[in-house]
């Protein structure tokens, strides 16, 4: 089962990620793909969600993919759980909390190379990063991912450490007080002068 998990726009990706759900079922067939998140209008006026199952209907590879809109935190939980590769196909992100969900999940996650995505995770190590908008280079990192599973449950033991070790709440403690604390040391400096 692929995830993706964010609002249904095409900001977030999500028709980038329609268009590798194609490429993605030639190689795999018996492939899953979950849609989790809050639906919004298209740009034709009409809902994403609509346009998006209308493409799948097209191209028959509805019987495929599953829209679950916006759930309750435990329904996410759930979803990540299962999830055999997560998906972050975003055209631009800052500190995607989906993307350390996911992560802190032990799961392989492919993203895009779009904002503050990379810092978060190391290519090829805790994760892979395609090239932003291209649905192609996106299928073909799933599609290796899927195909090694070896590979997959590596990269999410590693992944789940990156975000121990980055973000834990320990680490989110110190890096603020230690903010604060130069802000502080700044201020007396200026007050002294």
């Amino acid at each position: 089962m692929v995830l993706y998990v964010g609002r249904l726009e095409s900001l977030k990706g999500a028709s980038v990620f329609a268009q590798a759900i194609l490429i993605i079922t030639c190689a795999i067939p018996k492939a899953k793909f979950i849609f989790l998140g809050v639906d919004r209008p298209a740009k034709s006026g009409q809902s994403q969600q609509v346009e998006l199952q209308q493409f799948f209907e097209q191209t028959g590879v509805q019987d495929q993919v599953e829209f679950h809109g916006h759930a309750s935190p435990e329904v996410f939980l759930s979803f990540y759980r299962r999830a055999s590769v997560f998906v972050l196909p975003s055209l631009f992100e800052n500190s995607p909390y989906t993307l350390l969900e996911a992560m802190s999940s032990g799961k392989a996650c492919v993203v895009s190379r779009a904002g503050g995505m990379t810092e978060m995770l190391v290519d090829e190590e805790s994760g892979l990063f395609f090239e932003s908008g291209n649905p192609k280079d996106l299928a073909e990192k799933v599609i290796g991912l899927l195909q090694n599973p070896v590979l997959r449950k590596s990269m999410g033991l590693a992944a789940r450490e990156h975000v121990k070790q980055e973000y834990g709440l320990d680490v989110g403690i110190e890096k603020t007080l230690a903010f604060y604390n130069s802000v502080i040391e700044k201020e007396k400096l200026c007050a002294s002068s």
